[in-house]
C-alpha cells in the first residue's frame, strides 16, 4: 500500500465532499469562490496522489504537470474568496484586477506544463 497516495486521495475525497456540502448551503458572500477553491484543492490532492501512485517516470511527470492547474488556482480563488467575504457582497473585482490576479498563475502554469 502506498500511504502517501492513499492519504492524498482521502484528502481529495473529503475536500470534494466539503465542496458539495458547501454548494448545497444557503447563499453567503463569496460562496462561489470558496467552492471553486475547494474543487481546485481536490484537483491538486488527486493529481498529487496519482503522481505518488505511479511508478513510471513519464507518468509521474504527467501527473505533476496536471497538478499545476490546482496549485496555481487555489491561491487565486482564496484571494477572491477573502476579497468578496470581507466586502460582504458578491461583486467581482474589475476586469483589470482579475487580469492582474490571474496573469501570474497562468504564466506559471504554461511554463510548468510546456517547458521541457
Amino acid at each position: 500500500m502506498n500511504w502517501p497516495a492513499f492519504l492524498l486521495f482521502s484528502c481529495a475525497i473529503f475536500t470534494l465532499a466539503l465542496a458539495l456540502l458547501t454548494a448545497r448551503r444557503n447563499a453567503f458572500p463569496a460562496k462561489f469562490y470558496y467552492v471553486c477553491m475547494l474543487l481546485a484543492s481536490a484537483w491538486w490532492s488527486g493529481a498529487a496522489g496519482m503522481e505518488n501512485w505511479q511508478t513510471a517516470p513519464a507518468d509521474k511527470i504527467l501527473w505533476a504537470k496536471l497538478a499545476w492547474l490546482g496549485i496555481v488556482t487555489v491561491p487565486c480563488y482564496w484571494t477572491l474568496f477573502v476579497w468578496a467575504f470581507v466586502k460582504g457582497d458578491n461583486r467581482r473585482p474589475t476586469w483589470f484586477g482579475q487580469l492582474a490576479l490571474w496573469l501570474m498563475p497562468l504564466l506559471t502554469c504554461l511554463i510548468a506544463c510546456f517547458y521541457q
